[in-house]
């Protein structure tokens, strides 16, 4: 399965839907935030399965290569938004 959906909670206390595939980029997932809600990615940072998504320019297939399975980003995985604190 390519095509799929995430989840992104926290972000103004809702949770929203994203339809990406593996092709798609970590750093397409911050760009959608940034340019639905204003928000820089020095802000805020996405967790999944407890480990920091940072806004790479990596596919993410290629994420998922890099990771344990059980933190792959797959159908349905949720993933959650945290405000920095500086």
């Amino acid at each position: 399965m390519d095509h799929f959906q995430i989840f992104i909670t926290g972000i103004k206390n809702k949770t929203i839907t994203l339809e990406i595939n593996l092709s798609s980029n970590l750093s397409d997932i911050y760009k959608f935030i940034n340019n639905t809600y204003g928000l820089k990615n020095n802000l805020y940072y996405l967790t999944n399965s407890a480990k920091i998504i940072e806004p790479e320019n990596i596919t993410i297939y290629q994420y998922n290569l890099k990771v344990c399975e059980n933190k792959n980003i797959k159908n349905h995985s949720t993933m959650y938004f945290h405000i920095r604190s500086h």
